[in-house]
């Protein structure tokens, strides 16, 4: 993985780079921290290689005629898939910078927890790239590979007496048994009653006392019971 960071103060340059650093130090991936101070013509070559991934973060307050956001409009001429994040003394740059430049994913105040949301953010970053488990099984002399996070839910037909597992854009079968799912998939699966499995990164509202779950597509599911509460 490789940071770009443009910064052109001393002190925020060595705070970003540690606060990289000790995010990074729990997830066994190699990195690069690169650093320029201005836009130089090294930092235009870099930006033309697009051949890895990276994540920008990027001073709005440049001390040059050329801003932070300036930057960000040149990258995202040239790549739409690394991530942008910037870094301000001023909020009040917030509109302006998600007027002109698309695709930004995180707008940060250096007075406000900066520390905190910078970790967070590369540490999604870091656990989104990397998010490559998948839930491989036979069924009808077929093989599946399901990648974990494209799966929303899953629940028992039991018309059919099948394991229907729905996934961002279509629905497969199998005739494994809950708990069978259950030991082949990770720990953001939650069983939430006899015949239903929900990823909870795709919960927005998860109402045990009136028995449903609200996914962020706006999917309905009914029939959640008391006897499988667990915090998501």
């Amino acid at each position: 993985m490789k940071f770009v960071l443009v910064e052109d103060d001393l002190s925020s340059i060595e705070k970003v780079k540690s606060i990289i650093s000790k995010v990074v130090f729990s997830y066994n991936i190699s990195y690069d921290v690169i650093v320029y101070n201005n836009c130089s013509s090294m930092l235009k070559k870099e930006i033309m290689d697009i051949s890895v991934p990276k994540i920008y973060i990027l001073s709005v307050d440049l001390k040059q005629n050329i801003s932070g956001i300036d930057i960000a409009e040149y990258i995202r001429e040239i790549d739409w898939n690394s991530h942008i994040i910037f870094l301000t003394k001023h909020g009040n740059m917030f509109e302006t910078v998600h007027r002109k430049v698309c695709n930004v994913f995180e707008f940060i105040e250096k007075y406000q927890q900066m520390d905190k949301r910078l970790s967070k953010d590369i540490k999604k970053i870091i656990e989104h790239s990397f998010d490559n488990e998948c839930l491989n099984y036979t069924y009808h002399f077929s093989e599946f590979k399901i990648n974990y996070k494209c799966i929303k839910y899953i629940q028992r037909d039991t018309a059919t007496r099948k394991i229907i597992i729905h996934t961002s854009d279509k629905t497969y079968e199998s005739n494994m048994t809950i708990k069978e799912l259950l030991c082949r998939l990770d720990n953001r699966f939650k069983q939430v009653s006899k015949s239903t499995v929900i990823n909870e990164d795709f919960i927005t509202e998860l109402c045990w006392n009136k028995g449903y779950a609200i996914l962020k597509d706006d999917t309905i599911i009914n029939s959640i019971s008391k006897k499988y509460k667990v915090d998501v």
